[in-house]
């Protein structure tokens, strides 16, 4: 059934090309006679991407075979690997050989983005302060919905997060950060949970990397207290009360700057010494 539902999806495609096969052959041969073979790749990737979008993104789906897409697209084998080498980098697809195998398109990973969002940061000159100012917003946000939404089955989840972080011991810092992610995931928005998702990774690559240069040991020495402080965030979610809950992590994530930033020199630390 896969093999038969891949051969159709090409035929779908061709239908949406110029009526004389010859037009298309002549647009993509100026990029290869210019010295465009990578951009006539990336073209070819964005046309690919664009399909997936327009078939609402059917994870496991074949679009086609090499043979059938290269025909499809009018480029060389050379370029069309070069493109699906693209598309592979950033999660879209996956090659897959033998019967009922060819372009498979998988499911994307904020991750594979993480990193073009991290150079395309540091071109720019965005501080880790200026990026903070960025997460707090979005963070304050999704705990403001999340506070407002909150279901049965969040309630749950939340609870079965804290546990899970009690039982971390040692490097737990991305463990830790799940449960920022889980509140995005409890404000109903998928795109305040992709974006926490990724401004939870960026945070703890620039405190490894920043002035701060923080360790996986230095994260351990904070881990009660970020548990405590989760506990009390989840508890205000849980009894939907908004406002408790968004000042609650607003000094949580006051906190979180200052010590990834600096490495607890500044406010933060002396919010501690005063309690």
């Amino acid at each position: 059934m896969a093999a038969g539902k891949a051969s159709g999806k090409p035929r779908k495609a061709r239908g949406k090309r110029p009526s004389d096969p010859k037009d298309s052959k002549k647009k993509a041969r100026p990029n290869v006679r210019n010295g465009g073979g990578p951009k006539l790749a990336e073209l070819v990737a964005d046309r690919i991407a664009d399909q997936i979008m327009g078939l609402g993104w059917p994870v496991g789906e074949v679009l086609g075979s090499e043979t059938a897409l290269v025909e499809e697209h009018g480029v060389s084998r050379s370029v069309f690997r070069e493109a699906i080498r693209l598309l592979e980098a950033d999660g879209v697809v996956m090659t897959r050989r033998g019967p009922g195998g060819g372009l498979i398109v998988t499911e994307p990973n904020a991750r594979s983005i993480t990193r073009n969002v991290e150079l395309l940061l540091n071109f720019l000159s965005v501080t880790p302060e200026q990026l903070f100012e960025v997460r707090v917003n979005l963070e304050l946000l999704a705990t403001q919905l999340a506070a407002e939404r909150i279901d049965r089955d969040g309630v749950q989840r939340l609870r079965d997060t804290l546990e899970m972080e009690k039982g971390i011991s040692d490097s737990g810092n991305s463990d830790l950060a799940r449960f920022h992610i889980v509140i995005a995931e409890i404000s109903g928005n998928p795109a305040l949970r992709f974006f926490s998702e990724v401004m939870e990774e960026l945070a703890i690559r620039m405190a490894r990397q920043g002035p701060a240069n923080l360790t996986d040991s230095y994260f351990d020495d904070y881990h009660d207290e970020n548990c405590r402080v989760h506990a009390e965030i989840a508890e205000a979610i849980i009894s939907r009360d908004a406002s408790l809950a968004r000042h609650l992590m607003h000094s949580h994530l006051e906190h979180v700057t200052d010590l990834l930033c600096t490495g607890g020199k500044g406010r933060g630390k002396a919010r501690r010494r005063s309690r």
